[in-house]
């Protein structure tokens, strides 16, 4: 049982520790997401709605992924701490972190949890009793590692001298969030008011940079597909652009409902354009895998699908990032036509050889660092034979080569840009590899930048390399010599995002970049889509 901190201390006051009360208040709520999430969980038997009086979240349900949390990331340090306010009422809590505020400084975290009848640190197991009834309470929740303390209408409710010390349940979170973080606690809260003092919040979008040898001009955005993301963009060699359903001929300033290929596709000298799966299944022989061959003709139109089979003799089951089994490579997520018209794939996955863990993943899954390879078609895509190994470096960020771009650059060479691990709070460098031989062998890996999930790359009729990638944040780069060194490194939307991205030129000089952006309405509900953002990129 949670100890009830006894009336004689209600009252004290915390010595140890200072508030961040000389900085700004950034407001998170306040009848409307003042700033967008960095993130939400919105489990599907949850639902929220803006009432007269705040936001109204209702968590009815028991079973998993039940919860409704809107996270924020503020960039606090354990050593100066931060100031939480919340203004809310609770009708009905269950238990712990059914109705609470999360508190993480990148090394600790407390989850603040509200009862009708008193008031919880959830971790510290550290309670005091407050009758809330059907009215509004001023919450404020103060800390500095390794103290904490709550107050309620200004009233010291909880001294949580040395309580503050729980250890990240993920690595560098560093965050404030509120809701229901639960999935076995039912709750009903209305929440008026939600700020902070003492953290950041960053800029949703950052200036163009200067840089020498480019005009870089930010144009306007628009919205393609509305409630989508994790979708990409491919480009006809006719200029029509494709972006899931939807389809553009007029460079991306409209946009039609049209099925039609996705990023990874090839488009053929003769003009069929093709497509393997992403993902790829073991066959009837050893060493031997298949994938749907799509199809489609020069001008988008679907043609029958085949089945393509790629061999990979050193292939070995490989675990996913959820911890699935995959019995065949990734195909990821790039095919290039060679000069002799055969063609090139980018895959991933295990060999024989890749023994070292990855270490952001569970342990139990047994997930070992990935490898990045290619293979070669002479039949238009219906064979695959394992040509080279990309990169294996098992030093190579938290994951290892994966999510892998191929492109031509200018002075001929291929080089194919790869992730090396996906989190936000510690992201891993974009690399890339550079083949002289028409992929038969690969230089050692280059650094990029400092991040990069998913990135794409395309070359400018003035032989300027763009590359979209990002996570945190969406970003491009630019190289003005055949990618032996990229400059120019920004962040072009820095909300939420999955930071899947594409990247195409629409016109000369003009390039649309297509990102999702997870945002949230008055009501707490998902609003995101798929958009596009123009840019002028110009050699001076």
């Amino acid at each position: 049982m949670p100890w009830l901190l006894p009336l004689s201390l209600l009252n004290a006051t915390l010595s140890t520790f200072t508030s961040a009360a000389e900085a700004p208040w950034h407001v998170c709520y306040d009848q409307s997401f003042a700033f967008q999430p960095t993130g939400a969980w919105i489990g599907p038997q949850t639902r929220s709605e803006r009432a007269p009086d705040g936001l109204r979240i209702v968590d009815a349900s028991t079973e998993p992924n039940s919860g409704r949390l809107y996270y924020f990331d503020w960039h606090v340090t354990p050593e100066r701490g931060a100031t939480v306010e919340a203004r809310l009422k609770v009708a009905q809590a269950s238990e712990a972190w059914g109705a609470c505020v999360n508190v993480a400084d990148g090394e600790h975290e407390e989850d603040v949890s509200f009862f009708p009848d008193r008031v919880m640190l959830s971790h510290a197991d550290l309670s005091a009793p407050f009758a809330q009834g059907d009215s509004f309470h001023t919450y404020r929740i103060t800390f500095k590692a390794p103290d904490i303390a709550v107050r309620a209408d200004g009233k010291l409710l909880i001294d949580g001298r040395g309580k503050f010390t729980k250890e990240v349940l993920v690595p560098g979170r560093n965050r404030v969030a509120f809701g229901s973080s639960s999935s076995t606690a039912t709750s009903d809260s209305t929440w008026a008011l939600v700020r902070f003092q003492g953290g950041e919040v960053d800029a949703t979008e950052v200036a163009t940079p200067d840089v020498p040898g480019l005009e870089i001009v930010r144009g306007d955005t628009r919205p393609i597909v509305d409630g989508a993301s994790y979708l990409n963009m491919f480009r006809f060699a006719n200029g029509t652009l494709q972006v899931g359903g939807k389809r553009s001929t007029d460079g991306g300033a409209s946009w039609l409902d049209a099925a039609g290929p996705w990023v990874g596709a090839c488009q053929l000298a003769e003009g069929e354009v093709i497509s393997l799966d992403y993902r790829t299944h073991a066959a009837d022989e050893q060493g031997w895998y298949s994938s749907a061959l799509s199809r489609w003709d020069a001008e988008g139109k679907p043609l029958p699908t085949l089945r393509a089979r790629l061999h990979v003799p050193e292939f070995v089951t490989t675990t996913d990032d959820d911890g699935s089994k995959r019995d065949g490579p990734w195909c990821d997520h790039a095919i290039v036509q060679l000069r002799d018209s055969s063609l090139l794939a980018a895959c991933s996955g295990n060999f024989r050889d890749d023994t070292t863990p990855i270490p952001t993943y569970l342990p139990k899954w047994g997930a070992k660092k990935y490898r990045g390879f290619v293979c070669r078609s002479t039949d238009r895509g219906l064979t695959w034979e394992f040509l080279s190994t990309v990169a294996a470096d098992p030093t190579l960020g938290a994951e290892g080569c994966n999510e892998m771009d191929l492109i031509r650059a200018p002075n001929g060479d291929l080089l194919c840009l790869f992730r090396t691990g996906g989190s936000r709070q510690h992201p891993d460098p974009l690399y890339q590899c550079r083949s002289s031989d028409e992929g038969k062998t690969w230089g050692p890996p280059e650094r990029v930048a400092d991040r990069g999930v998913w990135p794409n790359t395309c070359l400018l009729n003035s032989g300027v390399l763009v590359c979209t990638y990002g996570r945190p944040g969406d970003w491009l780069t630019f190289s003005l010599d055949s990618g032996r060194t990229w400059t120019g490194h920004f962040c072009f939307h820095a909300g939420s995002s999955t930071c899947y991205n594409s990247i195409e030129e629409v016109s000369p000089d003009r390039v649309l970049v297509m990102y999702d952006r997870a945002a949230y309405d008055p009501g707490g509900n998902a609003a995101s889509g798929v958009l596009g953002t123009f840019f002028t990129v110009r050699r001076r």
